[in-house]
């Protein structure tokens, strides 16, 4: 996850800070070491030069008891831990040390030679030519503990001062990445809420010039977006009244063309009615022209009002096998040369989907009425059933994805893995109590295939020019036909979730018409 921008703000703040006080807390500290280190050096010296002034009497009269009284003074320094007073030949005249068992090469001493011309500047009755000659040495020991405590005192404060820097320099600079990231977040959120679809979110001010700028022209762009979309939607208004005129004229056009061929046929019946019959015979045809016209106008306009109401699928669990078995039985028996339908129904296994038999019976009869009248020299027609595997049957020469697949059929349907408290649902008690979800055998999975039936004649086919075309509504090559049976297969087939389309029969003659849907197989 990549670092916000308030964060990087504050941490390079925060380093920025860090390395500026670390660095000047370093710099301060050696400056004030070395000038309390030469301040402490330079007192020790000026206390050597006092005591080798007032101990020049002493060494000159070789006294100790005069030496000592003139150092005694010097005894009570905390930071002094020796007193040495040498004569002229550094021989101890005088010698005092805190704590004897400090060596001398542990203490650091100040050397200071005691001379002459000290009592002589003090003394002026003494002889001046004498030339000023050292007569002893003043030595004073000490330690650095006093100041190497002050120093330590020194670093305390100076990283404490360091670490508040830090710290208050990190809060502010946290404050102003937040000032600066909170319009940034507000017109992120807005942002959002444009992509959701909610187009009247407007970005807020913050007072800043920058994202104000921004801000603004965010509610511009959202402001010409608003009124774009208003246009598209005025003018897709539009189209879609013009289509749907269009769409009416067309399909009153049909319905015109289609309903005045049998008005014509019965006009000239009517006439052929009022008539005398010549030969007793001619009133009979008229008749049963009349009759024959009248089931034609009858079902022109069922398929019209058929095609014209959505199709909704009242989809419930079923077989398909079981489906196609008693659909194409029913067939066999009521429609006309329903005694040259051959059904070939290959797979094992219960085939399970959710679906609208009746809807899907409509569509089965619409393929087998299409195949019987193209094959009214006495042909076959063979209905045939089989399973494929989802990924193979997932290109169809139209196109057709399973992208949707388990969505359109597993919806509320079984899972992949029936655990043993919900297997009732799915049991074929289950559904014999009306269950919607049952689908399945007690202690069974099922696995996700296609299912596909196809209904195949020996008729001559389609032609080339024409297979674009033979699922748009009012499509026909018949002379009595509406033009609207394949193209209800393909709305009832796609409202399953399934398509349709067409391929040439064995060995290139007739026509097959595939249907292919989703479903379950159940494996045991």
């Amino acid at each position: 996850m990549k670092p916000s921008l308030a964060r990087r703000l504050t941490l390079a703040g925060a380093i920025l800070i860090t390395v500026t006080a670390s660095a000047v807390a370093t710099l301060g500290f050696r400056t004030t070491s070395a000038f309390l280190t030469a301040r402490y050096q330079e007192h020790l010296r000026v206390l050597a030069q006092y005591a080798a002034l007032h101990t020049e009497l002493g060494l000159l009269l070789q006294d100790p008891d005069v030496v000592r009284s003139a150092v005694e003074t010097l005894v009570d320094q905390a930071d002094l831990q020796g007193i040495k007073v040498l004569d002229e030949k550094d021989r101890p005249v005088y010698v005092h040390q805190r704590h004897p068992w400090v060596e001398d090469a542990r203490l650091r001493w100040v050397d200071v030679p005691v001379w002459t011309r000290e009592i002589q500047n003090t003394l002026p009755g003494l002889d001046t030519d004498t030339a000023p000659r050292r007569i002893g040495t003043v030595r004073l020991g000490y330690r650095l503990d006093t100041l190497q405590g002050l120093l330590r005192q020194l670093v305390l404060r100076f990283a404490l001062f360091t670490t508040g820097l830090i710290v208050v320099s990190a809060l502010v600079y946290g404050a102003i990445a937040r000032s600066l990231t909170h319009p940034l977040r507000r017109l992120e959120a807005a942002a959002r809420d444009v992509a959701q679809g909610h187009l009247a979110v407007r970005a807020p001010q913050s007072g800043l010039r920058e994202t104000d700028q921004v801000a603004h022209m965010f509610n511009a762009m959202l402001d010409a977006l608003a009124r774009r979309e208003k246009d598209l939607e005025q003018l897709n208004a539009r189209l879609c009244r013009r289509e749907a005129l269009a769409e009416v004229g067309r399909f009153s056009s049909m319905v015109a063309h289609e309903i005045k061929n049998p008005l014509t046929i019965l006009r000239g019946s009517l006439q052929v009615l009022q008539r005398p019959d010549p030969d007793g015979t001619t009133h009979d045809t008229a008749l049963r022209f009349m009759e024959e016209e009248v089931r034609r106008m009858d079902r022109l306009v069922s398929d019209f009002l058929l095609f014209a109401k959505p199709v909704v699928a009242d989809r419930r669990p079923g077989n398909w096998v079981a489906w196609l078995q008693k659909a194409s039985e029913k067939m066999r028996l009521l429609a006309e040369g329903g005694d040259r339908l051959h059904v070939e129904i290959t797979g094992e296994g219960h085939v399970a989907g959710r679906f609208d038999a009746a809807l899907m019976e409509t569509a089965l009869g619409h393929l087998v009425r299409n195949a019987l009248e193209a094959t009214r020299q006495g042909g076959l027609v063979r209905v045939k059933s089989w399973t494929e595997p989802h990924a193979t049957a997932a290109q169809s020469p139209d196109g057709h994805t399973a992208e949707n697949f388990e969505k359109d059929t597993l919806k509320d349907a079984a899972p992949r893995d029936i655990s043993a408290s919900h297997r009732h649902a799915y049991s074929k008690k289950g559904m014999d109590a009306g269950e919607p979800n049952a689908l399945f055998d007690d202690a069974t999975r099922h696995q996700a295939i296609w299912w596909c039936f196809a209904v195949e004649d020996s008729g001559p086919g389609v032609p080339e020019e024409h297979r674009e075309k033979i699922f748009e509504p009012f499509f026909t090559t018949k002379a009595k036909g509406s033009g609207l049976g394949l193209a209800m297969v393909r709305r009832i087939v796609e409202a399953h979730g399934g398509t349709v389309f067409w391929t040439p029969g064995l060995g290139g003659k007739g026509s097959r018409f595939v249907v292919r849907v989703p479903a379950v197989l159940q494996v045991s």
